[in-house]
């Protein structure tokens, strides 16, 4: 059987509150499966998490500016 996890904890592993962690179940960017009106996440959709949010800010921070939408603003 899978280990599952509560948003309290899930929210103790990233640092975030606990608040967030619900926010984000229910805006799908974590998935859980909901039992009742418990939230679960399984260990290894927390994993999936972490690798796609490692892969964006790995993706972003190679970037340059301009790929981003950025333009230098002007000075003086």
């Amino acid at each position: 059987m899978e280990k599952l996890l509560s948003p309290e904890q899930v929210a103790e592993i990233l640092g975030v509150s606990q608040k967030m962690v619900r926010d984000w179940l229910r805006a799908g960017r974590i998935k859980g499966v909901k039992l009742g009106r418990i939230w679960r996440v399984r260990e290894q959709d927390l994993e999936a998490f972490l690798a796609e949010a490692e892969r964006a800010t790995a993706s972003w921070a190679i970037s340059p500016p301009s790929a981003r939408g950025h333009k230098p603003q002007p000075r003086g």
